[in-house]
């Protein structure tokens, strides 16, 4: 009796050889067959799942990327002064409420150096975390505030128009997110993703080194990020990130 190959078996024979020469899907790549994102918006999601999935593994693109940049003068070492603003807020009758502004005043090459070893410090010491998920409701939430940064000029911060800051606009556009946070990165000449993610890893001249911490905190388990495109001499860069509730 001769064997008939069922349509079963041509399965389970090519899903054999996809384990066995790692022809599988990416598991990083979580945004892969999303229809609704742009390709160098998944692309940052899988960055950030690279980081993520191995922060001291992810120290050799950081070197690779000093390197690089010590090769342009001006870009790391400058010798120029730069400052951050830090916004403090307040729940005051249940409405949240700007209370403060600090400006802080920093001397790059130290900041820049400093920064760098820290980096690099915390990389090594941090463990594998949860690999980052799309949420296309978190991804109208950044979608939207683009739209309001692109009508003002980029100067919002990270408040928008009507007063809202980043979980509120996450938790309004998804509303399975208990909290989130927000990166916004921006750089010229036109930047890969990995340059954009290490530049917010290394954080230069933000007190508290905010951004590199939203890339690594433990509670995020979905994400979104937008291409915003050229505005005002630089290319813009938005990342939200969230966690579900319990």
């Amino acid at each position: 009796m001769r064997f008939k190959p069922s349509i079963l078996s041509f399965i389970l024979l090519s899903l054999f050889l996809q384990s066995s020469f790692g022809q599988g899907p990416d598991p990083l790549n979580t945004a892969a067959n999303i229809s609704w994102m742009k390709p160098s918006e998944k692309e940052m999601i899988r960055e950030i799942n690279l980081l993520r999935s191995d922060p001291g593994g992810y120290i050799v693109y950081v070197e690779e990327y000093v390197g690089e940049m010590m090769k342009s003068p001006g870009m790391i070492g400058s010798g120029q002064k730069t400052y951050s603003l830090t916004y403090k807020y307040e729940t005051i009758n249940g409405i949240e409420k700007l209370v403060s502004i600090d400006t802080s005043w920093l001397d790059a090459p130290e900041d820049e150096s400093g920064a760098i070893e820290s980096l690099k410090k915390d990389l090594q010491s941090t463990k594998p975390l949860s690999i980052l998920k799309p949420d296309k409701g978190i991804y109208e939430a950044v979608k939207k505030y683009a739209r309001d940064q692109d009508q003002h000029n980029w100067d919002l911060v990270h408040i928008d128009s009507d007063g809202k800051w980043p979980w509120h606009r996450i938790r309004e556009n998804s509303p399975s997110m208990a909290d989130g946070n927000e990166n916004i990165a921006g750089r010229f000449p036109e930047p890969t993703v990995r340059q954009i993610v290490i530049q917010l890893l290394i954080d230069t001249g933000i007190p508290g080194y905010g951004h590199r911490y939203n890339l690594l905190d433990t509670r995020w388990t979905h994400i979104a990020c937008y291409d915003g495109g050229l505005h005002d001499g630089m290319y813009r860069w938005l990342q939200n990130f969230g966690t579900v509730s319990p």
